[in-house]
C-alpha cells in the first residue's frame, strides 16, 4: 500500500516540474520538516501541496499569484476561497467518516472495495458546484448546483449499490444517460 511518505518524492518531482511556486512549497516542507522533525507524511505532503491549485489557475482570475501574493484583495479571495472549500471538506469528511466505516460491517466480503473511493468521487461531483454556488450565490450557479444534486441521485444510488452487492452496483449508472437527456426538456429547479 502506498503512504503519504511514499509519495513525497513523486510531489517535490511534480512541483518542480509543474507548479510555478515550487520554491514556496519546497520552503513549507523544510520549515514543517524543522519545527517537527517526527511530522508525519501525511503532515508534510500537505505542507508540500498546500498550494496545489496556484498550479492552474482561474483563467479568468484579475489575479497572477506570482504578482499579487502581497494585495489585501488578492489575499482576501484567496481567503475567501479556502474558507469555503475548508468548510465544504470538513463537511464531506465528517459525512465520509460516518458512512464509510458501516460499509465492512454491512457489505459482503467481496467486491465492495470501490465504495469509499466511489463515495468519495461523489462528494466531489456533487460538493463541487455547491461550494461554487455558496460562493458566488448567483441564480445560474445555485441552478446548477440543484441539477447536480438532483443528478447525483443517480451516482449516490450506484455507489451505494456498489455497498451491497459490489462492482456490478456500478451498473446503475446505465441510468444516468437518459436522466441527462431528459434533463434537457425537464428543468430539475
Amino acid at each position: 500500500m502506498t503512504t503519504a511518505s511514499d509519495l513525497l518524492g513523486e510531489g517535490v518531482t511534480w512541483a518542480r516540474a509543474e507548479h510555478p511556486h515550487a520554491a514556496h512549497l519546497e520552503r513549507t516542507l523544510f520549515w514543517t520538516r524543522e519545527l517537527d522533525p517526527e511530522a508525519s507524511g501525511v503532515l508534510q505532503l500537505a505542507a508540500l501541496l498546500h498550494d496545489i491549485e496556484r498550479a492552474v489557475p482561474d483563467p479568468g482570475s484579475p489575479f497572477d499569484s506570482a504578482r499579487d501574493w502581497s494585495l489585501d484583495a488578492y489575499v482576501g479571495a484567496f481567503e475567501r476561497i479556502a474558507s469555503i472549500a475548508a468548510r465544504a471538506g470538513a463537511f464531506f469528511e465528517r459525512f465520509a467518516v460516518a458512512v464509510c466505516p458501516v460499509a465492512p460491517d454491512v457489505a459482503p466480503p467481496l467486491g465492495t472495495f470501490a465504495f469509499p473511493y466511489l463515495l468519495v468521487g461523489f462528494a466531489f461531483l456533487v460538493g463541487r458546484p455547491v461550494a461554487r454556488a455558496i460562493a458566488e450565490r448567483s441564480p445560474r450557479t445555485v441552478q446548477r448546483a440543484v441539477k447536480r444534486c438532483v443528478l447525483g441521485l443517480v451516482v449516490l444510488d450506484a455507489v451505494l449499490a456498489t455497498m451491497f452487492v459490489g462492482l456490478p452496483g456500478v451498473l446503475v449508472l446505465l441510468l444516468l444517460p437518459p436522466a441527462l437527456l431528459l434533463g434537457k426538456w425537464v428543468y430539475s429547479t
